[in-house]
């Protein structure tokens, strides 16, 4: 092994490589919980197709919503963006189980 090996070695044990792999496992943690808890709400609602097409779509917008709000702040916590995506996405399920069938595109 020469020097230049040995030196991208220790490189990779630098302070900034743990943090970012630890930043790196963290956020496939939080990203794998809120999907979890995303689906598991989707399926015990047993909302009907057109209610759990209106709920896709509504996810999905506060998903990109939460991305462009992170992409913003360079500071953005993302355990608790998600955790906000989650509880809104549970309140949007509860109120379409709740709410009659009928053909709208918006939420009650």
């Amino acid at each position: 092994m020469d020097d230049q090996d040995d030196q991208d070695d220790q490189d990779d044990q630098t302070p900034d490589h743990e943090s970012f792999a630890a930043f790196e496992d963290n956020l496939s943690v939080v990203l794998s919980e809120c999907h979890q808890r995303i689906v598991a709400t989707l399926r015990s609602a047993n909302l009907t197709e057109g209610k759990l097409k209106l709920a896709s779509k509504h996810i999905t917008h506060l998903l990109a919503q939460a991305t462009d709000e992170l992409k913003r702040s360079k500071q953005g916590n993302v355990r608790d963006r998600l955790e906000k995506v989650c509880e809104d996405a549970e309140r949007l399920v509860a109120d379409l189980s709740r709410a009659p069938d009928q053909d709208s595109s918006e939420p009650p």
